[in-house]
């Protein structure tokens, strides 16, 4: 065949591989967070995590072409009890059933981009809820926060799990480290 008729079929076939290759992703982030004030030893709490989202789409990635694909996360809250337990075993705190109750729900997770000229900006919102019960008393706090970062090519999913852990380690930063939810674990020790 010549050159001039395998010309165009090469060009269609690298188009479409370019297309192509535009998917879906998923992230898995394992977000760690700590508890800088110290606490008094003898606390004792179980712990709960749930992941309350509506779904496990965080919102569309979108590239220099305008496509579009997902971003998606599956259920987080494994990830998001590990380091709730460890950062509560760092501090002394006994994980064990008793009375206290520490529940923390994942509530939001989104990502969103905005094109900017020759590059975009990507903000990615993690809210969280946490809950302390003990008999009948109850604490309930809620945080948010949104991480952004500016991208000249699309970015890729070792940039978008860096960028989903960033908003999530923060956002459990905020609720681990919030005197009034610290004051109530201090109160029962």
């Amino acid at each position: 065949m010549r050159l001039s008729k395998l010309l165009p079929i090469i060009s269609a076939a690298a188009l479409l591989s370019g297309c192509a290759s535009f998917v879906a992703q998923t992230v898995i982030p394992e977000p760690q967070a700590n508890i800088t004030q110290s606490l008094p030893p003898g606390i004792t709490t179980a712990t709960a995590t749930a992941d309350l989202r509506p779904s496990q789409k965080l919102g569309n990635r979108l590239n220099h072409r305008g496509d579009q694909a997902a971003i998606n996360a599956g259920n987080l809250a494994p990830a998001l009890n590990k380091s709730l337990q460890e950062a509560l075993i760092a501090k002394g705190i006994k994980i064990e059933t008793g009375r206290m109750q520490f529940t923390l729900e994942l509530t939001q997770l989104t990502y969103k981009v905005n094109p900017e000229g020759p590059g975009q900006t990507v903000s990615v919102t993690a809210g969280m809820r946490a809950r302390l019960d003990n008999g009948s008393e109850h604490y309930l706090g809620q945080y948010s926060t949104t991480q952004e970062q500016r991208f000249i090519a699309t970015p890729n999913e070792g940039d978008n799990t860096h960028l989903v852990n960033r908003a999530l380690e923060a956002t459990l930063q905020r609720c681990l480290n919030d005197p009034k939810l610290l004051n109530f674990l201090k109160g029962y020790q």
